[in-house]
């Protein structure tokens, strides 16, 4: 029999690999999609509507008040860490109806697919409108809070999502409460028909 120290740790480290094979697979394929929805669908929403694909992660940015320049998205600016590590958590760190964390886990994941994008998106206007200094600016800043609020928004949204119905969780302590205080005024037998009367 596994102990839970080991059982833990077995976890923990299928999180940690699972995350770093995907990452390593599945890296440039992520950063492709995510720059095609950026200058196809994103960004032209936003404003930003000088901006010419280049082969790979690339979008070349002709800004209307500086010299054009090339922006690439970074493996650091894909949301694919994220949303594996939500998808490791959810499988192998977390208990429950399987799902109640698929729900949690496309949640956690789908704001950070598009919070990560809108991101990205205002970050690209902005370099079109005022230069890449600008852009760069609120990519470190304002932009990093933004992907961290998201991150914690995700974790939030998966473990909500295990968590069962509130009025489940407000009824529960007064049922064990009343069960416990039955049993012990009435004894074995009283409560056996009141377990007997529920299940009717």
């Amino acid at each position: 029999m596994i102990s839970r120290g080991l059982d833990a740790t077995m976890r923990l480290t299928g999180v940690a690999a699972g995350v770093g094979i995907g990452f390593a697979v599945y890296d440039n394929t992520a950063r492709n999609i995510e720059t095609s929805v950026l200058t196809k669908v994103v960004a032209p929403l936003s404003g930003a509507s000088d901006l010419i694909r280049l082969p790979g992660p690339h979008v070349l940015v002709v800004s209307r008040k500086a010299a054009p320049f090339v922006a690439t998205v970074t493996p650091s600016c894909s949301a694919l860490g994220a949303v594996l590590a939500f998808l490791a958590v959810a499988a192998l760190l977390l208990r429950g109806p399987l799902r109640r964390r698929v729900i949690g886990f496309l949640l956690a994941a789908g704001l950070c697919l598009v919070a990560n994008l809108l991101r990205i998106a205002i970050a690209l206007a902005i370099g079109a409108h005022y230069g890449r200094h600008d852009m760069v600016t609120f990519h470190d800043w304002f932009g990093t809070g933004i992907g961290m609020v998201a991150l914690f928004g995700g974790f939030v949204l998966l473990l909500r999502a295990l968590l069962p119905p509130m009025r489940d969780l407000v009824d529960m302590p007064q049922q064990r409460t009343r069960s416990r205080l039955f049993a012990t005024v009435s004894g074995p037998r009283t409560e056996q028909l009141h377990e007997e009367s529920k299940s009717r």
